[in-house]
């Protein structure tokens, strides 16, 4: 009875054909699910940075493959943020000036927005030669046809304002409407304008608030290709000889540059909805530059520790290599960001649209730098495990193959710093102060960026 009993409760062996589900599994697949085991086992009981590394490490060509797809949606996104930015605007959010301003805008909507100069200028001529008067007509006539001016006057009409004492300059006021963006783009046919105008006698420029903005746009792109070539490769010289190695010194300038585009990419869709100033991209660009070294140099150093004391070089153990990095110095790099971030929150207590607009950019560029350290980077890092050594220099290869952080010379600095902390505290406060004492003599103004467009024809 019992016996029977047995029988009927036990399942009978399951008999399955071949490649359905279910089926007995061939060795190969056995090993396989054996791989899966390791690696579940290698994840389990650690912490949620580790399994970020661990993974990213063991699919790197995933997280590539979707880095490039960001890459090319950033790169159209950048376009429409560079191609609307808006030149220097000082503005106080809340104040009277601007209540002013407002109340102009509603009760006079047909008032022109701006007002700006077509200057003619001479050095053999006079205001009262008829070559000059000429010269305005001319310039009057045709400033006051453009579909972009309101109106343009006459220097003749109120000569104690519009022309110079010595008679050799005259002003021709130009009356614009449109938003900010509107007046900046018509700033420049406009110029092109009065360099057409000019004659061999008289010179012609036409500058203003939108025409001064237009050059400072286009002086802040000059100015950041200028900056890129002259620190790109003083960076690449600086890090080839902290890393010891040309490939890890590579990856701390491929991710800056990878994190100015994407945070330029961020800021396209925000630009939708706001304006941006100009300086916000040379601040996004030097930011994301310094973070991708900083935070590079952080995992790819500690990588390299983890490298020294792997016992083998499989998939997993380089995935484990790289969990253990992102566990600790990424972990270093998230907490660095998140205080950074903020810091720039205190930007958002000044009432001002264009230290918004920076906020706003520097946010997204340190964002969008943590997102790359712990995603992109340990992915790289598993694809390239002790590659990343390729290439050293020759007074390099010997530490590089055998690290010692322990005995390093930061090691002994800070070990230095222990043993004496209220001292060298007490050393570091007294030099802190002494380079502080200048700011006590600040004397603070607005800057229109007109300098620096200076040997503009706007300038």
């Amino acid at each position: 009875m019992t016996k029977s009993s047995s029988t009927t409760i036990s399942d009978p062996p399951r008999q399955v054909e071949p490649g359905r589900p279910g089926e007995a599994r061939p060795e190969q697949t056995r090993s396989e699910r054996s791989g899966r085991d390791r690696t579940r086992r290698a994840e389990s009981g650690r912490g949620r940075l580790y399994r970020i590394g661990f993974w990213t490490a063991l699919h790197p060509l995933k997280v590539i493959a979707t880095w490039l797809v960001l890459l090319v949606l950033a790169v159209f996104s950048a376009g429409y943020f560079t191609s609307h930015l808006t030149g220097n605007k000082s503005v106080v959010t809340g104040s009277e000036s601007q209540k002013a301003l407002q109340l102009i805008e509603a009760k006079f909507p047909d008032a022109p927005r701006e007002t700006d100069f077509v200057v003619l200028h001479s050095q053999g001529s006079t205001t009262s030669d008829e070559v000059f008067r000429r010269a305005v007509a001319t310039a009057v006539t045709r400033y006051g046809k453009d579909p972009a001016v309101v109106g343009a006057a006459s220097p003749y009409s109120a000569p104690a304002r519009l022309i110079s004492s010595d008679r050799h300059t005259a002003l021709i006021p130009v009356s614009l409407n449109g938003s900010d963006k509107e007046r900046q783009k018509t700033a420049k046919p406009l110029q092109d304008l009065a360099i057409g105008l000019a004659t061999e006698q008289i010179d012609v420029y036409f500058t203003g608030s939108s025409p001064l903005a237009a050059a400072g746009v286009l002086q802040g792109n000059e100015d950041l290709a200028r900056a890129a070539s002259i620190g790109l490769p003083a960076a690449a010289i600086v890090l080839l000889i902290a890393f010891g190695s040309l490939v890890a010194a590579a990856i701390p300038l491929f991710l800056g540059v990878l994190a100015v585009l994407s945070a330029f990419g961020v800021l396209g869709v925000v630009s939708i909805f706001t304006p941006f100033d100009v300086f916000v991209q040379t601040a996004v660009s030097m930011l994301c530059i310094a973070m991708g070294i900083d935070y590079s140099l952080f995992i790819v150093s500690r990588f390299r520790e983890e490298l020294a004391r792997m016992e083998g070089d499989t998939r997993l153990d380089r995935a484990a290599a790289v969990g253990r990095t992102l566990a600790t110095a990424g972990n270093a790099v998230l907490f660095s960001g998140t205080t950074v971030v903020a810091s720039l929150n205190g930007l958002w207590l000044v009432r001002s649209p264009k230290v918004h607009s920076m906020a706003m950019g520097m946010t997204a560029a340190v964002l969008v730098m943590m997102i790359i350290s712990v995603t992109l980077l340990p992915a790289l890092l598993g694809m390239l495990g002790p590659k990343i050594n390729r290439l050293a220099l020759p007074w390099a290869r010997k530490s590089l193959a055998n690290p010692d952080p322990e005995h390093s010379l930061w090691a002994k600095l800070a070990s230095m710093v222990m043993r004496r902390p209220v001292a060298i505290a007490t050393v570091s406060t007294l030099l802190l102060s002494a380079l502080a004492i200048p700011a006590f003599g600040l004397r603070f103004g607005v800057d229109l960026g007109s300098d620096a467009v200076a040997d503009s024809h706007a300038g």
